[in-house]
């Protein structure tokens, strides 16, 4: 574990400068604004937190290695948890003494943030910022793209903060009060009436095929794969006798989601992190589309299914595919696979930053987000349009669609990102269901 925070914080000194705590989009700030003021009389975060009434988990801070990433002179922000949280959750004094250093340091790395970031600077913000804890996942063969670097770099715990009037969110969940929170010299502590849970260690593919619930979501997906592999073998053996083998359609055609969603194996046995948002339907969001079965569905495909085309001019097949191609783009990926493809970078040319827990999915927030852009391509906006319930629920529905939105029921915090569990289909505009 010291060799983690030993890594964590030499890669922290070299990237300072472009990660930490940040918006999901950077904007400069108006002309004129103050500069934050830095009272000289601050004390540091660990004098600041050894006078503070949070002691157990100063307790579990003195016990691990931390004191000397926060004694460098780089800016943090600590998640504190209270006492009563502490010891609701079973940390009491007895147990932290007995607590081994790699434990202590886990814990505390998990609450400590890269950068500091002020309630000002969170109440300014309209949508969640993302903040890096110095906390690696265990697992060294996870890898996420660094933000603006090129290469893989180890996978970092993430929260994502934001203010709502006097209360701290942390992944959409109210965890204390702003007015609690104690500056220091060197950044920021946020005192958490709640233990921050670490999130489900599965892709987006494993958490949902193990879960019930969504069950024909993951079969109908599947199915409509085999459907297309076996028309687009076919039609290239019957067109040129050339066989391209199981899924030899991953050239840009067509995104395959299991093995992009499931972590598989890339560069030398690195597994290739994608964090982002998805929205899952349950059985039910299929059954009030009128599918009772899965085989409901594939008769739907087999309906509307695009013709099968060998172009002899271009010596390859046309675009084609079925209606749950569509519907299910929305649900994996923000419709990303319904939009023309870039000839140098496929489907996901661009892609921009898409991690939204429920309160940032808002019209005022996202309505004209970019969710693609490229200087090859036609940048891609939202496709989506929210709302809220009479209880304060998320809605979410394609723009101009006349179907009934879909309610988020649920968040699925996993470590690729948020899965929503939605009520309904999201379906295009008079899109046929029948």
């Amino acid at each position: 574990m010291k060799y983690y925070l030993q890594y964590g914080l030499m890669t922290w000194l070299l990237l300072s400068g472009i990660i930490g705590c940040k918006k999901v989009e950077f904007t400069l700030p108006p002309e004129g604004a103050k500069i934050p003021y830095v009272d000289p009389n601050y004390k540091t975060l660990e004098e600041v937190l050894k006078a503070s009434p949070y002691q157990l988990f100063l307790k579990v801070y003195q016990r691990s290695n931390m004191d000397s990433v926060l004694k460098v002179k780089s800016l943090y922000t600590l998640l504190v948890p209270t006492d009563a949280t502490m010891q609701a959750a079973g940390y009491t004094a007895a147990k932290i003494a007995a607590m081994t250093r790699e434990n202590a340091d886990t814990l505390v790395a998990f609450y400590t943030l890269r950068g500091s970031l002020s309630k000002e600077q969170l109440k300014m913000s309209i949508a969640n910022r993302e903040c890096i804890s110095l906390l690696a996942n265990p697992d060294p063969s996870f890898k996420v793209w660094p933000v603006r670097l090129y290469g893989l770099d180890r996978v970092y715990y993430r929260h994502y903060l934001i203010a709502s009037e006097d209360s701290l969110l942390i992944n959409a969940v109210p965890v204390g009060a702003l007015k609690n929170a104690l500056p220091a010299a060197n950044g920021y502590i946020y005192p958490l009436d709640k233990l921050l849970p670490r999130p489900l260690e599965k892709s987006f593919w494993d958490a949902l095929e193990e879960d019930p619930r969504f069950s024909m979501f993951i079969q109908v997906q599947q199915e409509t794969d085999k459907m297309f592999n076996k028309r687009y073998r076919d039609k290239l053996i019957e067109a040129i006798d050339f066989d391209p083998g199981e899924f030899g359609w991953l050239d840009s055609k067509r995104t395959n989601y299991k093995p992009r969603f499931i972590m598989e194996p890339v560069f030398g046995g690195d597994r290739h992190l994608e964090i982002t948002t998805m929205f899952a339907p349950t059985n039910e969001a299929f059954h009030r589309a009128g599918f009772n079965t899965v085989e409901d569905v594939m008769a739907w495909n087999e309906k509307y299914a695009t013709p099968t085309i060998f172009d002899y001019d271009l010596y390859d097949i046309l675009p084609f595919g079925f209606p749950a191609d569509t519907v299910l783009a929305y649900h994996w990926d923000f419709g990303r696979d319904n939009v023309p493809a870039s000839y140098l970078y496929g489907k996901n040319y661009g892609a921009r930053p898409t991690v939204f827990y429920a309160n940032d999915l808002r019209d005022d927030y996202l309505a004209n987000y970019t969710v693609n852009s490229d200087p090859q391509a036609t940048s891609y906006i939202m496709p989506f349009s929210f709302g809220r319930t009479p209880d304060g629920k998320p809605t979410v529905k394609i723009k101009g669609s006349n179907a009934a939105p879909a309610t988020v029921i649920e968040t699925i915090n996993t470590i690729m990102g948020p899965i929503h569990v939605v009520d309904r289909l999201l379906i295009p505009n008079n899109y046929k269901m029948k």
